[in-house]
């Protein structure tokens, strides 16, 4: 094989259904260039025949199996230290690219000397179709305008997979997805990447497809993850006390965080501590929540509510589940 380019990094668990759509769309890419990094995270399907099939007919197939189920990051990560492209693209293996994506991001990368391209991409849910951030122009910003822009603006998604990542760059800095988290590991990886490069462009680009189905593990998140969710926008927050905008949007959306973890815990044995603990923080932050003009009023309320004394949350909200339980039934 001559000088790999792109090395797309696919993580492959229990996506029998999902899978051959996704590999042929990468062996179908116009960027010839390419390895693919099929990382065997231990499903009980058939992904991984089907997986095994293709690689028999075409060699820039490499099959990496995990000792034992470790989860997506730990299956990215994996394939970051085998990559030997010179940058890095994530497919989760139930969403396709079309034909010509990586060529794009690619020469988009070469020609402007880029260590971050970040794309647009169309959302799958179902029967419907629709283009996430179609109304972006074509821009090339500094690391701090991208966080702003992603952060402030939501004017790009902080997730992994429709972006190019120079391999120099992750690996002279050590950028591994932190397995610690369980969730919004995205968001972190994403956020120390930026703090290490110069040149970052969105490319108003839309052909990675991205396959929204409610059987994945972004669905079956547990109530307890969003503890790792609010850790990491903490951190995020604090790092950037020196950027008002982006530190002051990051305190709103932390008090949003805490009240969301708070609703999917306090009912939770063993979780009084940490109840309180969380309590205290979204005290300290609940004036930004409740003035943010994008959050509704049920956000703001919660917001709100969840800053009075612990007993009085835990024997309102257990009433209104109870409630909502009896109108369910």
């Amino acid at each position: 094989m001559s000088d790999v380019l792109v090395s797309i990094i696919m993580p492959v668990y229990n996506v029998e259904g999902y899978i051959q759509q996704s590999i042929e769309s990468v062996l179908k890419q116009t960027l010839t260039n390419i390895e693919v990094l099929v990382v065997d995270d231990c499903g009980t399907d058939t992904s991984m025949e089907i997986v095994k099939k293709y690689a028999r007919k075409d060699d820039r197939i490499t099959i990496i199996k995990q000792k034992e189920n470790k989860g997506v990051s730990a299956a990215r990560n994996l394939g970051i230290k085998s990559a030997r492209g010179k940058y890095v693209a994530f497919l989760d293996s139930d969403d396709y690219l079309e034909e010509d994506f990586l060529e794009k991001m690619f020469c988009c990368a070469e020609s402007n000397s880029l260590d971050l391209v970040i794309s647009g991409y169309v959302n799958n849910e179902g029967d419907m179709a629709s283009c996430r951030f179609h109304r972006i122009r074509k821009r090339l910003m500094t690391p701090k305008e991208a966080m702003y822009e992603m952060i402030c603006k939501n004017h790009f998604d902080w997730s992994p997979w429709d972006k190019l990542y120079l391999r120099e760059q992750l690996i002279t800095n050590d950028i591994l997805f932190n397995v610690r988290y369980r969730m919004g590991e995205d968001l972190d990886f994403v956020w120390r990447y930026l703090r290490c490069i110069k040149k970052v462009i969105f490319l108003p680009l839309y052909k990675y497809h991205y396959v929204n189905r409610m059987d994945s593990a972004t669905h079956k998140k547990k109530s307890d993850l969003r503890l790792d969710s609010v850790e990491i926008m903490r951190n995020i927050m604090l790092k950037n006390k020196c950027d008002m905008k982006i530190y002051l949007r990051m305190r709103e959306l932390y008090a949003k965080e805490i009240g969301s973890c708070i609703k999917d815990i306090l009912l939770l044995p063993n979780m009084k501590l940490k109840v309180k603990s969380l309590q205290v923080e979204l005290r300290k932050n609940v004036i930004v929540g409740v003035l943010n003009k994008d959050f509704s009023i049920f956000i703001k309320c919660a917001i709100s509510f969840f800053c009075l004394p612990y007993w009085l949350c835990f024997w309102g909200y257990k009433g209104v589940s109870m409630w909502s339980d009896l109108d369910d039934g």
